[in-house]
This record gives C-alpha cells, structure tokens and sequence, in this order.
C-alpha cells in the first residue's frame, strides 16, 4: 500500500499516517508510486548548535528546509544514504564528546596565531608580564569554549537518530545527526527511510548503468572523428547524387531496366542509408530523450533518414521521387559545421521580423500596381492591363530584370523624358529597392550578429560547466566551502559561517 504523507509533530509528540498503511512499510511492488513525508525537528549544525528543521522526503531525495521555508537549504539523495541508526545515547556517540579524550592524548589545543601587528610587550601589571596574561587569556577562552560545548552535549544524551552518507556521493560522506523533542518512535522512521534508500539504490544502480553506456555512446558519437566521418559519408553521398542525376540517361536501359552502372549507384546509396540509420541510432540511444527531441537538427535527420529507409523497404516510391529526397542528406551538414549552423540559425531567427518586413513591401508594391493599371492601363495592356500583371511587372524590376521599355518608354519619341513613367518608375526604385530591401538585409545582419553572440555564449557556458563538472575535490572541506560560496545571505552570514567552521576545525 502507498504512503501518501508522513509528518512527524514536534510540538504534539505523534507520529500521524494520513495512509492506508499504518505500519509505515512499503511493499516491495511499490516503487514506482509516490511517497512523500515531512516533519519538523531539529539538526545539529557543524558548530554543534542544534537548529529547528523541517525535513522533507521523496522517493528520490531528502530534503531540509528552514521552518516556515520552501527553500531548500541542504540535502541528501536517497541513494547515497549508505545507513540509517537510533543512537540512544548521543553523548557517547557524537564526535563532540570525544573533546577530553582527545585532550588527554594530545594536550589543550590553542588558537592559531594570529597578526595584530604588535610587538612583545616587557611591561607588567603587578609583577605579571603582559603577554603571558592575554596568552593565558586566550587559553582560558578556549577551555571555556570546549567546556561549554561538553557540558551541552552531555545535557542532550537524548534520542537521536544519525544519517551516514556515502564518500563519493553529494555529501562527501558527511554524517547528518537529528532529533526531535517529541517522544517519536524512530524505529518506524528508520524503517521507512531505510526501505526509501534500498529502493533508490537499487533504481540508482540500474540507471547508472544505462547512463554509463548512454555516456560512451554518446562520448563515441560526439568525437571529432565520428563528427568528420559523418561529415564526409554527406559530401561524399551528395556527389553521388550529382553524378546520378548527371548519368540519370545512362541508368536505365532502353526497356527501363537498371544498368550495371545504375545498379552499382542504387546498391551505393542503399548503403549510405543504412550508415545514416546506423548513425542516426547512436545519435538517438546517446541523447534520449529531451536531448535528442528538443534539437531540431535531429528531427530534420530523423525525417530524413526515415524517408530514405521508406524508400529501401516494401513500399513502391517512384524513382524521381526518391532521387529527390536523398537531395536533402546534404542539408544535414549545417547542423555539423558550426559556421553554416550559425548562419541558419540566424536566417530562421530573423524569418518572423523579415516577414513583416516583406509584409510592407508587398502593401506598398501593392499600391503602386493598382496605380499603374489605372495611369498605364490603356498604354501597357500586357504589362500593366490587370492587377496580377502589373505586380509581375514591378516584381520584375524589383529583381533588377529591367522595365518594360518597349511600350512604356522613359523617354519620348522626340528624346525628352516621359515624367509620368520616369516619376512612377524612380519614386518605386528608391521606395521598395534602396529602402525596404535593405532593411531586410539589415534585419538578417542584426539577427546574424545576435544568433552569433548568443551561440558564443551558450559554447563558453558548456565549457564552463564542463571543468565544474571535470572538477575534483582535492580537500575534505572543499564540497562545504564552494556550498558556502553560493549559498549565503549576505557578507555577514558568510562570515558568520567561516568563523562557525573555524571554530570547528581548530577545537576537534
């Protein structure tokens, strides 16, 4: 039975199932479902201070969370939790109470030194030299502090239960002690949290599985040598279609059957179509799922590869059809070479901005074919006697195919200019060629710039995240450092937890 909500009252003392289950055990035909529980209670801080909590947990991750928070503050994957215990006695168990033992075997710790800039001072108060006293002083503090620290840890010789953490995992082995005022029956949290980390791991250890493979495939497939065989298997077969289209008469014979030559090209772009399939799958198997779907690259491969191997199979295609849908293999190649990648990505970014673009070229070419019907009608039927033809016209010298001089002249039979055609004429040349167009090729200029900044950035962050992820921590404290470097409050906070775990360092 599932366990939808757990939460454990600190204030009340009582341990409450909103489930069907009531003994908190999870069958083993369970995984899959949904299991959540929360409860307040108090952690013990690096320093040794005990802080309220509230704890949350799913099949996936313990999390902790300040009272009244959602933020998420520290947690734990399920996973990585190597065991769960009841420590009854806390006192004899905690590294805290260890201090004295410790001090017999090496003696009272002392503060580091510390650069105030001063110089021994041979002055005395009483007969007492000055420096002994702060130095005695400093020594006192300490034992003060060790003291304290003892005398709390033997007061809360309470139930508590510890949470130990792999070495390897998130948590760098740290070791999680929490408790609660309440009189709670840790044994069926444990149990509960215990069956949660069994089925995690062994989850865990199936997806690992598939994610190492997952990761050589998609190692292998993203290899610069994978990528320029890929790239040269495209030219290569783009040059076969050119040469079968060149030879398309020489194919067949006259009774429309394949020549040797037409077989030999069929049986060669058979085979460039099961390596693209080939490739395709370890494309597909190294980046499943929302890598592979989320790129449009792929989807263009996928459609394309899919059509080919359409064409190998069962299904009667027409051979001109066929031809024409190898044509596009060599499209796949903007999505290998980054520069050409650039370049579409850009013209596909810019294709909303140039269509309004167009919009206002194809209103004004418009406007200026409805007045030409009705100023050169009479005079240029065949250029200007309808609406559709006037726009092929002026279309025609918008391409830079010249005017239609034979009945529209720019100049009169006597050599002077003919100003109804030459205003017409000029007024739609500077309007529609010298401004609108180049506000297209602006258009795709400034969205060629942005796409190129933009994909700059998006290499420099995979890169970034590529040596965070290379990274390897050389120290044990160095997991708790970088934490404290990205998760503070201010400057205070920050120094707050560096002199926390000072404090930590130097008096264990």
């Amino acid at each position: 039975m599932a366990l939808a909500t757990v939460n454990l009252l600190a204030h009340s003392g009582t341990f409450r199932l909103s489930a069907v289950d009531a003994h908190l055990s999870i069958p083993d035909g369970a995984h899959d479902q949904k299991i959540e529980g929360d409860f307040d209670l108090e952690m013990m801080m690096l320093d040794g201070s005990w802080q309220a909590r509230r704890v949350r947990w799913t099949q996936e991750v313990l999390q902790f969370c300040r009272i009244g928070q959602l933020k998420v503050v520290d947690y734990i994957p399920i996973h990585e939790i190597s065991s769960i215990m009841e420590i009854c006695d806390f006192a004899s168990s905690s590294p805290w109470v260890s201090i004295s033992e410790r001090d017999q075997q090496v003696g009272s710790a002392k503060f580091p030194e510390r650069n105030f800039k001063r110089k021994p001072s041979e002055q005395t108060i009483d007969g007492k030299n000055i420096d002994s006293e702060l130095a005695a002083d400093e020594d006192n503090v300490h034992l003060m502090f060790r003291s304290m620290v003892q005398r709390r840890q033997v007061q809360e010789q309470t139930s508590t239960m510890q949470i130990k953490t792999i070495r390897e995992g998130y948590n760098s082995g740290r070791t999680y002690y929490i408790r609660s005022s309440a009189d709670v029956d840790y044994r069926l949290l444990i149990e509960t949290l215990n069956r949660l980390a069994n089925i995690a791991r062994r989850k865990a250890d199936v997806r690992s599985r598939l994610e190492m493979v997952q990761l050589k495939f998609r190692s292998f497939y993203n290899s610069t040598s994978v990528q320029l065989m890929t790239v040269l298997l495209i030219t290569t077969n783009f040059f076969v279609n050119a040469a079968e289209s060149q030879l398309s008469s020489n194919l067949v014979d006259q009774d429309a059957n394949p020549t040797k030559l037409g077989q030999d090209l069929e049986a060669l772009e058979s085979a460039f179509s099961i390596i693209f399939a080939v490739e395709l799958a370890i494309n597909a198997f190294g980046h499943w799922f929302k890598p592979f779907i989320s790129d449009g690259w792929n989807i263009f491969d996928l459609i394309v590869v899919a059509m080919s191997l359409v064409a190998l199979g069962p299904v009667k295609v027409p051979v001109n059809v066929i031809r024409s849908l190898r044509a596009f293999r060599v499209i796949r190649l903007f999505g290998r070479l980054k520069g050409l990648k650039n370049i579409v990505t850009a013209l596909a970014s810019s294709v909303i901005p140039v269509l309004q673009a167009l919009l206002i070229l194809l209103i004004i070419g418009s406007i200026y074919a409805i007045l030409g019907t009705t100023i050169f009608g009479d005079d240029a039927p065949n250029d200007f006697g309808r609406f559709d033809q006037a726009v092929l016209s002026l279309f025609r010298v918008t391409a830079g195919m010249g005017w239609a001089d034979q009945n529209l002249p720019m100049k009169t039979s006597d050599g002077g200019i003919n100003w109804k055609v030459a205003v017409y004429l000029v007024s739609y040349i500077i309007v529609a060629n010298w401004t609108l167009l180049q506000v297209c090729v602006a258009i795709l200029l400034d969205n060629f710039i942005n796409a190129n900044a933009v994909s700059h950035a998006e290499t420099e962050a995979a890169q970034i995240q590529q040596m965070m992820n290379r990274k390897l921590f050389l120290n044990t404290l160095d997991p708790l450092l970088e934490k404290f470097t990205v998760d503070y409050n201010d400057d205070a906070d920050l120094s707050t937890r560096l002199q926390d775990l000072f404090k930590v360092v130097c008096f264990l």
